[in-house]
């Protein structure tokens, strides 16, 4: 994460839209869809799913009504985030098993 900024939908470097990233420079936060406690490779995460809406035109101010999840882990301790955009299939399952170093 740049500098000392607390990290959210807004500030995530990746905010664009998959489905059509060229279409649609912008993505935005809607709202937190599901916010959970969750272990990766048996340590603590947060957990959340962003509802986000893609934007459009110029200075990507134009709503465009096309929509993702973007689902966040978060390991405070460790400082890492890890950003799903794409909806990874099993990836929560696969997180979970990870092995650490």
């Amino acid at each position: 994460m740049p500098g000392q900024r607390t990290f959210a939908p807004g500030t995530d470097i990746a905010a664009f839209c998959p489905r059509d990233p060229v279409k649609y420079t912008v993505a935005k936060p809607v709202s937190v869809q599901k916010q959970a406690q969750v272990s990766i490779g048996g340590r603590p995460a947060q957990y959340k799913e962003w509802r986000m809406e893609c934007y459009g035109g110029p200075a990507g101010t134009e709503k465009s009504g096309v929509y993702f999840t973007q689902r966040l882990w978060y390991l405070a301790a460790r400082k890492l985030i890890i950003v799903d955009e794409f909806d990874t299939p099993n990836l929560s399952a696969i997180l979970d098993q990870a092995k650490w170093s």
